[in-house]
């Protein structure tokens, strides 16, 4: 009884595998598309900002000055855009 029960199990796993391996249809081949032109050139976009004029503004403070932090500091993106008026 076992042996007969093994047996179908088989034979049902060898028919799974046979249906799971049919070959792949042929793609129908598309025809070739016309290339289309670029209508707006590439923009750079932001990843970087560069901040200048930090370490000129630390060395200059005197010893209980009044000071905004910001003096004489400038960032710029590399895309070529200033943000110094959006530092915080």
């Amino acid at each position: 009884m076992k042996k007969r029960m093994l047996l179908a199990v088989l034979v049902a796993l060898f028919g799974f595998v046979l249906i799971a391996c049919k070959p792949a249809e042929p793609t129908v081949p598309t025809e070739p598309t016309v290339p289309t032109e670029p209508t707006d050139p590439t923009t750079p976009t932001l990843t970087a900002i560069t901040f200048s004029g930090i370490s000129s503004t630390i060395q200059d403070i005197e010893f209980e000055a009044v000071f905004n932090v910001l003096d004489g500091i400038t960032a710029t993106g590399n895309d070529g855009i200033n943000y110094t008026s959006q530092i915080t």
